[in-house]
């Protein structure tokens, strides 16, 4: 249904997720991705944030910060048909290195679009032209698979063994850091 953060209305009242009978595939609508943009990189104990000055043709421009987390994210919409730079300072939010710059457009679903350094506060960013994009800053997390490796075959029915590591450099409440 329409709403303020709808970019792509072509499917109006059509769910997320579009169902394909013939092929039995289930494919994500552009939309999904317009979502995902938020619900991705905003968690939940995110408080929002006043985002203040110009920001037209970025609009919406939506800032959120979680504490917890030490993470800032902003969220907006492009809806120029031209590449815009946003500069911008952040301030009193947790003081983040760079900005990870994510983006949704016609021709690109949730697509990396590098990083963006963060000095004093201050940063500057190209947002691709007509897309949905966040920027996010805070801990530096990961995981990997290790099991199975790849390339490893196996023949059904199998029970195939997963293992995965996870880390983060962040450190945790207590002053020790987070590393499994």
């Amino acid at each position: 249904p329409p709403n303020d953060w709808v970019f792509w209305e072509g499917e109006r009242g059509k769910p997320l997720i579009a169902y394909d009978s013939a092929t039995q595939q289930w494919t994500p609508r552009k939309q999904f991705y317009q979502f995902a943009q938020v619900f991705k990189f905003v968690r939940p104990g995110a408080q929002r944030v006043a985002v203040t000055g110009a920001t037209a043709p970025l609009t919406p421009l939506l800032a959120f910060r979680h504490d917890g987390r030490g993470e800032v994210v902003l969220v907006g919409m492009n809806t120029s048909g031209g590449a815009v730079t946003l500069t911008g300072t952040l301030a009193a939010l947790p003081a983040v290195p760079d900005l990870r710059l994510y983006y949704t457009s016609a021709t690109a679903n949730l697509e990396y679009g590098g990083s963006v350094a963060v000095s004093g506060g201050a940063f500057g960013v190209t947002v691709p032209a007509d897309c949905v994009f966040t920027l996010v800053g805070g801990a530096d997390f990961g995981c990997a698979l290790t099991a199975p490796v790849a390339g490893a075959a196996f023949t059904p029915p199998a029970d195939i063994p997963l293992a995965a590591t996870a880390w983060s450099t962040t450190p945790c409440p207590d002053g020790k850091l987070a590393s499994q």
